[in-house]
């Protein structure tokens, strides 16, 4: 603490200073000059410690108001920014801390469901249950000497599609004959787009949200390869 001096009125000399209580751990008054200086030790609550200042002529006292508070938290995780995936358990995050210990512990907005945000250390751990797209999120530590924070930023897709394929997947068709619309099958998350590549032959279509193709084909076209793409917020 910076050291604080009294300020004395009258032209009586004091010849000595006492406190009572005493003040708190690491603080000392000295009794020759009245100055109060220290390094505190412990965290103690507001408390009101009398001054008394003396001399052949009398005594007088004064009040003082001290409290010790921790040192402000200072809170990092190993990472600001995590990619999610849906029914994925994600690797459980906990803080660094540093300075004072962190009393309480918060966070705004709510994590995604199916997250817990740990009040007793900041550990954010859990299994998603939901598809969210990116979002800030903000982690407060609090103890005595103030409030740290730290934001996050946390996305979670659905799982990529896996298994895709049409049933049959070779096709030999009639100029002039509509086909039969053939519809894919797939696993993983729920797929958002189709697309294929190169374009289909001149009278047939895919159908870009159900992966369907159908049609009657105009032209007379040797055999080619179609690559069909499926995706969602989780990959293709």
């Amino acid at each position: 603490m910076s050291t604080a001096s009294p300020t004395l009125y009258g032209t009586g000399q004091v010849v000595s200073w006492s406190v009572s209580p005493t003040l708190p751990a690491g603080i000392s008054l000295d009794t020759s000059t009245g100055d109060i200086s220290g390094t505190p030790t412990a965290i103690t609550s507001s408390a009101i410690y009398t001054i008394t200042a003396t001399n052949s002529g009398g005594s007088d006292t004064t009040e003082v108001t001290i409290v010790v508070n921790d040192a402000l938290p200072v809170i990092t995780y190993s990472s600001t920014s995590y990619t999610l995936t849906k029914d994925v358990a994600m690797t459980s995050s906990t803080p660094t801390v540093t300075g004072g210990a962190v009393v309480t512990w918060s966070i705004s907005p709510s994590l995604p469901s199916g997250l817990t945000f740990e009040t007793s250390n900041g550990t954010i751990w859990g299994t998603p249950t939901g598809i969210t797209s990116s979002a800030s999120y903000t982690v407060s530590a609090t103890n005595t000497g103030g409030t740290d924070t730290v934001a996050l930023t946390i996305v979670v897709n659905d799982a990529a599609p896996t298994d895709f394929t049409y049933s049959p997947n070779t096709f030999t068709l009639t100029k002039g004959t509509a086909m039969t619309t053939v519809t894919p099958t797939a696993n993983g998350g729920t797929i958002t787009s189709y697309s294929v590549s190169p374009t289909l032959p001149a009278g047939l279509s895919l159908d870009t949200s159900t992966g369907a193709i159908s049609g009657t084909p105009t032209a007379v076209t040797s055999s080619a390869s179609y690559t069909i793409t499926a995706t969602n917020t989780g990959g293709t």
